[in-house]
């Protein structure tokens, strides 16, 4: 059963992902990796949040005045990326 699980695709149609003023958010939805069509992502004011990390399909990613972030990584398509106002990030 675990198998199959690990195989759906997550929001077939969603594309683009904008996560405006979540302060609390800390972490990105585990499964996130499993929206195969997700290209785009902007995350601002997400104070909490401290990596973005395994999301395969997105090439373009935006992150703005994210506090704590301190990771992005395993974004093998990424083509664009644009960071603001987080100090913490290596």
């Amino acid at each position: 059963m675990e198998a199959e699980y690990d195989q759906l695709v997550l929001m077939p149609s969603l594309k683009r992902l904008l996560l405006l003023d979540c302060p609390k958010l800390r972490d990105l939805p585990e499964h996130l990796h499993r929206a195969v069509n997700l290209k785009r992502i902007h995350i601002e004011g997400a104070h909490k949040l401290q990596e973005v990390v395994n999301l395969p399909a997105v090439v373009w990613l935006e992150v703005k005045n994210n506090r704590c972030l301190r990771r992005i990584s395993n974004l093998n398509k990424l083509q664009d990326l644009f960071a603001q106002d987080c100090p913490e990030l290596d």
